[in-house]
């Protein structure tokens, strides 16, 4: 019973991202629809997710009313402005057979490994630290009581945004009860919508072929269960920044409109599920505006404004946690005093940051591909792809390492033990990153993109 209610919620969600991307965007045929449902789910779980952080803080309960109602409003709210822009009704249309077979084989591989995942997802226990620690005992108080109960939140990582413990806590509203092992299912949907949203978004700009190898790659990494069954706030913050990335990087490549939409919901998913979130944010605005170019002012403005309102319900969560003079978790004498005072760590920072990411039994070698293609690619008339994935990737290595080195204490060491030090969980974010550019970046080498495979009707992106 718990399992079924995950699936509604997550249906609600999927709903609710159909109605952004029919106004947004809109599809001819319910077979297009098919190939965009991922971003629709993403979109709607965002989306769905982001306003329902604001019940709590203004004290309420996520009731079931409450949930349907946000998720019912989301979805009216972009088929209104589909059907003000005149968008057309989808048609009923049987699917082409695909050109190339042997992309079927990636693709069977990979769902054939989340198949089986989804069979250990349902059952295994919730066993990670940070989850029955931290993470789902927040969700528990909003599930109990309402509203954020101060003696819970305030002495356990006061400053970290809400989104987690509020996915968790409408999850136990529509399972009936606060069942943690069923939320492994969550966790689940959030890596098979992962799949589905970066192959829809990569259809116009990467050849099928290679995605679906990547993806295959993502589903078989040797760290994936482990991130899968943890049920902490690293693997969502994750995603979401891969779909975010590929978002704006499409945007970029396509200049389609609609694409900063999702960029926009991801991206203020990102900033209230971790505090990590707002330093991948800041790499992925500054990487858009560099691979864009100066010149591009109108498109520039667009990418800032919509990273500025991306930001606002995060601003609303600080502006909450300041006012009652909550502890922020800042290293000791301040941020700028921390950088700098523990300079002579960031050597050993900057080493164990690459030493995990480039660890084959941990990632296999997804990274150094993407590199190499990127490195590469920067020598070719068009460069933008390879810029973006570089300025991203640099921005957030060095990110990484300077967390390191600005809040090492005792009690935070250098260390590859990931229960002393979670580096091990944030470099995750840049193999996601490879992982979803990495076909664009070997397709423009390898020069394998038909234009026939990936092209999407005109009217359907206006």
């Amino acid at each position: 019973m718990s399992v079924l209610g995950v699936l509604v919620l997550n249906l609600l969600f999927l709903l609710a991202g159909s109605g952004i991307v029919w106004g947004v965007r809109g599809w001819t045929t319910w077979g297009e629809w098919a190939s965009l449902g991922g971003i629709a789910y993403l979109c709607g779980l965002c989306t769905v997710s982001v306003l329902a952080t604001f019940v709590p803080i203004e004290g309420g309960a996520l009731s079931a009313g409450a949930i349907l109602g946000i998720a019912a409003a989301v979805g009216v709210a972009g088929a209104a402005v589909g059907f003000a822009k005149r968008r057309p009704l989808p048609q009923r249309r049987i699917a082409p057979a695909p050109h190339d077979v042997v992309v079927l084989v990636p693709m069977a591989v990979t769902f054939l490994v989340l198949g089986l995942f989804f069979r250990v997802a349902r059952i295994q226990p919730n066993t990670a630290w940070d989850a029955w620690g931290f993470w789902t005992t927040k969700a528990k108080a909003i599930y109990f009581f309402g509203g954020i109960d101060p003696t819970i939140f305030k002495q356990t990582w006061p400053s970290y945004p809400l989104l987690v413990p509020v996915l968790d806590a409408m999850n136990f509203r529509f399972m009936g009860s606060a069942d943690t092992t069923a939320l492994g299912v969550q966790w689940w949907l959030l890596a098979a919508g992962f799949v589905w949203a970066v192959a829809g978004l990569l259809r116009r700009i990467a050849p099928p072929r290679l995605t679906w190898i990547f993806l295959a790659l993502f589903a078989t990494l040797p760290q994936l269960d482990d991130r899968l069954l943890a049920r902490t706030a690293d693997w969502p913050l994750d995603l979401f920044f891969g779909v975010a990335a590929c978002a704006l990087l499409t945007w970029v490549l396509t200049g389609e409109q609609w694409l900063l939409v999702v960029f926009g919901s991801t991206l203020a998913a990102m900033l209230v599920t971790k505090r990590e979130g707002q330093l991948l944010a800041v790499c992925l605005v500054v990487a858009g505006v560099v691979a864009l170019g100066i010149r591009k002012r109108r498109a520039v403005l667009a990418l800032v404004g919509v990273a500025a309102l991306a930001y606002v319900p995060a601003a609303i969560w600080r502006a909450w946690w300041t006012s009652r003079h909550w502890p922020a978790d800042t290293p000791p004498g301040g941020v700028v005093h921390a950088t700098f005072a523990s300079i002579g760590d960031a050597p050993q920072a900057f080493h164990l940051v690459a030493q995990l990411l480039f660890d084959y039994h941990l990632w296999l070698g997804v990274t150094p591909l993407a590199l190499a293609a990127g490195i590469i690619g920067v020598v070719r008339p068009d460069r933008r792809a390879a810029t973006f994935f570089l300025v991203v990737f640099a921005l957030a290595f060095v990110g990484w390492a300077w967390e390191n080195w600005a809040f090492v204490t005792e009690g935070f060491p250098i260390t590859r033990d990931p229960s002393l030090n979670p580096t091990n969980r944030t470099v995750a974010s840049l193999v996601v990153l490879s992982l979803v550019t990495a076909p664009v970046l070997v397709g423009q080498l390898l020069a394998l993109r038909s234009p026939r495979e990936t092209a999407v009707p005109v009217t359907a992106s206006t």
